[in-house]
């Protein structure tokens, strides 16, 4: 079949992909995961640079590796993957590059198509739910369960909608922020998670991506949701909240201060439900907890 993708050298194109692949390899976890839930553990051949462990995929999804097949391997060299002699590979635009896993023109030349996220293409400085739900549409064509795929892809989209109904004008003012030690980095309009706060019915409030303890303060947001690069989503919460310096923050006062994964906000895929399901519950009930006692 042929699918509107991308090529190695960032050049959007119409190319051909094998339909229902017996060897797949997915690369990195929005691959993995949407995969898995497209129905293919059987046909996973090997999942790459994913932080979770095939015992933890294994609760999430029984059927991983019931054939024992799937190997999961990080940083493998190419030599590796070769081995596995695949014919679908998954990932991000950054992952095909001959220094890393293999360039599109490489894998075709050796009978093996790849898909590259939309989402993770240079050309697009913007990413967009639409872009997410492209990728699940567009896989599940691919291994041949076009139906399931697009029913999943139009419930995401149909939270954004409910929760978009459900706010009507009073739209809460939402910030989404990665923390480190010296500096607060905002995920603005121009990201997945802003694109969903935005869609949900609620409003982004600066463009700017990096932010000093003061301009956080005197924007003082609705509703904060700190993006970690881990699964402790306390600890990113924690940080905030136990921090002197931002005690005035109304939505530490009311209690509207949340942790996302990045892997939910950042070239997500089937996570990308996830996200949206989060966020609109959020911004949904920060209006309930506007009342509750400051700490």
């Amino acid at each position: 079949m042929t699918l509107k993708n991308f090529s190695s050298d960032n050049k959007p194109e119409v190319r051909r992909f094998k339909l229902n692949p017996k060897r797949i390899i997915a690369v990195g976890e929005a691959a993995a995961e949407t995969l898995l839930r497209l129905g293919q553990a059987e046909n996973l051949v090997a999942i790459v640079d994913t932080v979770e462990s095939g015992a933890e995929l294994k609760a999430r999804f029984p059927e991983f590796n019931r054939n024992g097949k799937c190997k999961i391997l990080n940083r493998p060299g190419l030599e590796t993957l070769m081995l596995l002699q695949p014919d679908f590979l998954v990932g991000w635009a950054s992952n095909f590059t001959m220094k890393r896993y293999g360039s599109t023109a490489f894998w075709e030349e050796r009978g093996a198509s790849v898909y590259l996220a939309p989402s993770s293409m240079p050309i697009y400085p913007e990413k967009t739910v639409d872009m997410e739900m492209q990728y699940i549409s567009d896989l599940g064509r691919i291994v041949g369960c076009a139906e399931f795929a697009d029913q999943i892809a139009d419930g995401i989209r149909n939270e954004i909608a409910e929760c978009a109904k459900k706010i009507g004008g009073r739209r809460p003012r939402v910030m989404v922020l990665a923390l480190s030690r010296s500096l607060i980095i905002n995920y603005n309009k121009g990201t997945l998670p802003g694109n969903i706060v935005e869609l949900s019915g609620g409003r982004m409030l600066s463009s700017d991506r990096y932010l000093s303890p003061e301009e956080l303060i005197s924007i003082n947001p609705d509703v904060i949701f700190i993006v970690r690069l881990d699964r402790r989503l306390d600890v990113g919460v924690k940080a905030l909240v136990s921090n002197p310096k931002f005690r005035t923050l109304d939505c530490i006062a009311t209690g509207n201060v949340y942790g996302i994964p990045v892997h939910w906000v950042y070239n997500s895929g089937i996570n990308a439900g996830n996200a949206v399901k989060t966020m609109a519950r959020y911004l949904h009930r920060y209006g309930e907890a506007y009342t509750a006692p400051r700490f």
